[in-house]
């Protein structure tokens, strides 16, 4: 894994959680794994929210995300999209302890 990515190491495998929220009680299954040689990690989640009165049909959320590392900047990215509201792309600069530039 790219070494500024040193600290979601914690995180790779797969997951899963009950979930509440706006869109009600539900299941979360997420996964994270090394791409394209280990200089990336994918976030992929899928949130399903089971019917209620106010959401008869329930609902499905999704996400796909990319953490990255800039090394010339000393910090870590990340770029996600997330489904079924409007697709939205967010980059963010997130703070990874553990790495320092020499």
């Amino acid at each position: 894994m790219a070494e500024g990515l040193d600290a979601l190491t914690f995180f790779l495998g797969e997951w899963d959680r009950d979930e509440t929220g706006k869109a009600g009680v539900g299941v979360g299954f997420r996964t994270y794994r090394r791409v394209v040689g280990d200089r990336f990690v994918e976030l992929r989640n899928t949130s399903t929210y089971q019917p209620q009165e106010l959401n008869p049909d329930g609902e499905v959320h999704e996400d796909l995300g990319i953490f990255s590392y800039d090394d010339s900047a000393n910090h870590a990215t990340t770029t996600r999209n997330c489904a079924p509201a409007q697709l939205q792309r967010t980059y963010q600069s997130i703070g990874l302890t553990g790495r320092s530039k020499s």
